[in-house]
């Protein structure tokens, strides 16, 4: 993963379509048992992917990309 992480950092879009899709399904789930609605879930998923890869780079490999993720998921929902 910390070879997909660098090159989301590059700004490669093909990496960050690959990350979103690799963790996007999961953290949908979670948004929706947080949100309750799935246009809410949605929206959270939407702003937290956003905030996801403006963070990449505070991303310090201390738990998992996973467990980092849905942290901040958790956060906007």
């Amino acid at each position: 993963e910390s070879s997909l992480i660098a090159l989301c950092l590059k700004g490669n879009r093909h990496a960050q379509h690959t990350l979103y899709h690799r963790y996007c399904d999961a953290m949908y789930n979670v948004c929706y048992r947080i949100m309750g609605s799935e246009a809410k879930a949605e929206d959270a998923l939407q702003e937290a992917f956003i905030d996801i890869f403006r963070r990449l780079d505070t991303f310090r490999e201390e738990s998992s990309l996973g467990a980092w993720i849905k942290r901040i998921v958790i956060n906007h929902c």
